[in-house]
């Protein structure tokens, strides 16, 4: 579906197993109950009354986890949710398809808006990226 939709949008499809390692991280593997809902990639609600509710951890320190509930988008289908995340990846805050592939996990730590507050997300992302290209 990435490399599809990536296609469409004239990004290189080099994107797409990296952005699917990502997806491995955040959902275990498809275990995690937001999967249910399409949302693989562990993806924040924004909307004000949606979303579903579900427990997560976040550092507001850089360096200590803390237990929270928060909300996550539900998508309609594995295309609904593989859109959103382009363009998601692709906004002013992340801009991951200005730079190489394999730039794109840093991008998600070092940007204003962190994608994952998880002092250890670029490090445990490439130890997926590297399992799941092992597969």
């Amino acid at each position: 579906a990435y490399e599809k939709e990536l296609q469409a949008r004239e990004i290189s499809t080099d994107y797409a197993d990296y952005m699917v390692a990502q997806d491995a991280l955040e959902s275990g593997w498809g275990t995690s109950s937001l999967s249910e809902h399409y949302n693989f990639g562990g993806v924040k609600e924004t909307r004000e009354g949606k979303g579903v509710k579900k427990k997560t951890k976040e550092s507001y320190d850089g360096k200590t986890l803390t237990d929270t509930i928060d909300s996550f988008r539900q998508f309609d289908s594995l295309d609904d949710y593989v859109k959103y995340k382009i363009d998601l990846l692709g906004n002013s805050n992340y801009n991951v398809f200005a730079y190489r592939p394999d730039q794109m996990y840093n991008r998600l730590v070092t940007a204003k808006n962190k994608y994952a507050t998880d002092p250890d997300y670029e490090k445990k992302m490439k130890a997926v990226y590297k399992t799941y290209l092992a597969i």
